[in-house]
């Protein structure tokens, strides 16, 4: 049982933290619930997702070139450079390649070209240039062999490339071979057609594997820590705002000073249920009276107590 008076204190303005510690308190499990439930949920989730590895293997581009001039006649050959070979990666002439060495029918080329991914690095060295070949594959070792398998097919594709390309520039400069009679222009056509044959023995090497694909111990996703991390984030959040929610739809009066903000005055004193009949007594009832009685006494020195609320 309660007793007011209608003479009103000075109230604080601004939120009352204590107040909203007593609301969430009211709600803790169910907020502990909210708390809980969510991170966990998505954690369990997120570890049952299909895991996707990714492994990349390096290589190192070297562009190469020739050119041969006869009868004021510019021939050219040149290998693609890594931004080109980067490029070739990503055709399906590659990646039929790269299905062969899998041991996979070509007919599954385009499926492994969504695996793989291309980097260059070192771009502002115009010679000399890295490209870096990321595959992603449910298995860490299938996803290190598709790597390392678009790698020889881009090396194997560049060879032939050039090979057929310094191939033609050969045949040309020998059928001019055979219409020449000056012997000066003969001998420097000789050593045309010389350097090219050491150019196209030396295509093997042109992209080397700096760093093979190696089979990775951790999945790139799911990440059921991060995801969980996130989860609490905004479980808390939403808890914050349900215990909000939940005190504003609940018409009922809880603490003492509810009832202090809903009848406008203050408290004068608490009797606790022990003084009433039927209850056993509690050692707080004397003190209870006597609050009250000196509230009621004091409390209207200088005024007399218009309304008492019980």
């Amino acid at each position: 049982m309660q007793f007011f008076t209608t003479m009103q204190e000075g109230r604080r303005e601004g939120p009352d933290l204590r107040r909203w510690g007593r609301v969430v308190w009211r709600r803790k499990w169910l907020l502990l619930g909210v708390v809980v439930a969510i991170p966990a949920a998505v954690y369990l989730g997120s570890s049952l997702l299909p895991k996707t590895y990714e492994s990349s293997t390096t290589l190192y581009v070297q562009p190469t070139s020739v050119s041969s001039t006869l009868f004021s006649n510019q021939l050219d050959v040149a290998t693609s450079d890594a931004g080109e070979a980067a490029t070739l990666i990503e055709t399906t002439v590659v990646a039929r390649r790269a299905a062969r060495v899998l041991g996979q029918s070509p007919s599954t080329a385009r499926e492994l070209l969504g695996h793989v991914s291309v980097t260059s690095t070192n771009v502002a060295e115009p010679q000399n240039h890295f490209l870096t070949i990321a595959a992603q594959a449910s298995s860490p070792i299938q996803a290190a062999r598709i790597a390392n398998a678009f790698a020889t097919a881009v090396a194997v594709t560049r060879t032939v490339n050039a090979v057929r390309g310094i191939g033609k520039t050969l045949a040309t400069l020998e059928s001019q071979a055979g219409e020449t009679g000056d012997r000066a222009a003969h001998q420097a056509l000789a050593q045309q057609l010389q350097n090219l044959r050491g150019l196209r023995a030396s295509q093997k090497g042109t992209t080397p594997v700096v760093e093979p694909a190696a089979p990775s111990r951790n999945p790139i996703s799911p990440k059921p820590l991060r995801n969980a991390a996130i989860a609490l984030f905004l479980a808390l959040l939403i808890a914050a705002g349900l215990a909000a929610l939940l005190d504003r739809l609940d018409r009922r009066l809880q603490e003492v000073d509810e009832l202090e903000e809903l009848a406008g005055a203050p408290l004068l004193g608490v009797v606790p249920f022990a003084a009433f009949p039927g209850n056993p007594p509690g050692p707080h009832v004397r003190e209870s009276f006597q609050t009250l009685r000196a509230g009621l006494t004091y409390f209207n020195v200088d005024r007399a107590l218009p309304t008492v609320m019980v």
